[in-house]
């Protein structure tokens, strides 16, 4: 998947993310059945439980569309891409448009009529969220910026 792909889709699937961050984090199995991980607390549940609880996923499968998974590695980084993001515009006309078009999933044309702006506007502040959600990105290590020969 493309950086800008992956980090729409981030945008638009976080709350499948948020659920499956949870449901990884409150998982009832062994944390030695884990892989790559050592067994060094394995008769004490609650210490194995802490552990499990501050190390940072590595990985998640997260359910989408009709039946759909996606394996998304650092599912928490990806999540910290979403709070700033919405952060940044939580006061503006782009915070409401990242409501509707990401989270509500409305259309452009529906989007465009709510919030009262022309194409060209929505077009322009939804490049505008998506440059600065790819900067943070870049920031945050979770994509690699590919440079191109001239």
């Amino acid at each position: 998947m493309k950086n800008n792909n992956l980090v729409e889709w981030v945008l638009r699937n976080e709350q499948g993310i948020r659920r499956a961050v949870y449901e990884s984090r409150n998982d009832a199995g062994d944390i030695s059945t884990r892989a790559g991980q050592k067994s060094c607390s394995k008769g004490d549940p609650v210490a194995a439980r802490a552990i499990k609880n501050v190390t940072e996923l590595q990985n998640v499968l997260v359910e989408y569309g009709c039946g759909r998974t996606f394996n998304l590695r650092t599912p928490e980084k990806w999540l910290r891409l979403v709070d700033i993001v919405k952060e940044h515009y939580e006061d503006g006309l782009q915070g409401r448009m990242i409501v509707k078009i990401f989270e509500e999933g409305q259309s452009l044309d529906e989007t465009m009529a709510d919030l009262g702006v022309s194409r060209s506007t929505l077009y322009v502040m939804r490049l505008d969220v998506m440059t600065f959600a790819e900067g943070v990105a870049y920031g945050l290590n979770l994509i690699q910026k590919k440079f191109t020969k001239c």
